[in-house]
């Protein structure tokens, strides 16, 4: 496939959920100050919402897409820009990312200087293919 199919595809396959306006209620650990606000965009401009709010005892997360003439405030996360970088990255050191990521997860045991050794890691064998 190519980058603009796979584009279409992550961005068709997140509107098709948030077409069925979910509504997630889960409980919450602390208080939320303020709703956090989180965009994904496609190339066309198009957006999705993802709005998490808070109450006393629980957190509810709303995803919903936005019209054209509606551009929130707060951080986008553009498919195209995860595509590339994601087309970046050898599927070698994907896999070796992702197998650490799962031993980690069923080791309680593992420690912060793990995670952050992964990550430089991840990030060194990006720097390096380029």
């Amino acid at each position: 496939m190519e980058k603009e199919e796979i584009e279409s595809a992550i961005y068709g396959a997140f509107e098709c959920f948030a077409n069925t306006e979910p509504r997630i209620e889960y409980p919450a650990r602390a208080p939320l100050k303020r709703p956090v606000l989180l965009f994904l965009e496609e190339s066309g401009g198009r957006r999705i919402e993802f709005r998490i709010t808070g109450e006393s005892d629980k957190r509810m997360l709303v995803i919903r897409r936005l019209s054209g003439a509606a551009q929130g405030c707060g951080p986008v996360v553009s498919v195209r820009a995860a595509v590339e970088a994601r087309a970046s990255v050898s599927g070698e050191v994907l896999m070796r990312f992702l197998y650490r990521k799962e031993l980690m997860r069923y080791n309680a045991s593992a420690k912060l200087r793990q995670v952050v050794a992964a990550f430089y890691r991840l990030y060194r064998g990006c720097v390096r293919s380029r």
